[in-house]
């Protein structure tokens, strides 16, 4: 089972902050091993770092986590708890038993689709930008001027013209 409540002003379906935990430190466990990053006691540390610094190992005790890099880890002291923000955040507490590793599954597959859309739309520019320059390219140069199906030889203009005269007649 797994907690989530949202902050003030949070409109559905969009990109923003959610705040979840589980009920107990064993179901927590859970939420770490999956990637989804949790107390309402008082003089209590609350520790943010982003759930990639988190680093859990086979000889750690359930609950225990420790940190691939100090330098993410941001600690705040909380002395006393704030029943204000805590009321307001239990109205928006829902209740839910996901499948936490599908939820990822599903997020990550999200994040590769964007990815290889982004990729595809850069192609298809550079292809466009190749193209464009292929065609600048065919326009500047002389390949279209020296074709053999326009030239004319001498022969072929004596036997189309009996003088000179006629052809510079029919020549404008």
């Amino acid at each position: 089972m797994v907690f989530y409540f949202y902050p003030r002003g949070h409109k559905p379906n969009t990109e923003d902050f959610m705040i979840y935990m589980g009920k107990d430190k064993y179901e927590n466990e859970d939420l770490i091993a999956h990637g989804l990053p949790c107390c309402k006691t008082n003089n209590v540390t609350i520790v943010y770092t982003p759930w990639s610094n988190l680093k859990k190992t086979a000889g750690m005790d359930v609950g225990q986590v420790g940190f691939y890099d100090q330098s993410l880890v941001f600690k705040v002291k909380v002395e006393r708890k704030n029943n204000e923000i805590i009321n307001r955040l239990e109205k928006t507490r829902q209740e839910r038993y996901p499948d936490l590793a599908a939820e990822k599954e599903v997020y990550m597959s999200q994040v590769r689709q964007a990815r290889r859309a982004g990729e595809r739309a850069a192609r298809a520019v550079e292809k466009a930008a190749r193209e464009e320059r292929k065609k600048q390219e065919d326009l500047k140069s002389y390949k279209h001027i020296m074709k053999d199906e326009f030239m004319v030889s001498n022969k072929d203009l004596k036997d189309k013209y009996t003088s000179v005269e006629e052809l510079e007649d029919d020549f404008m």
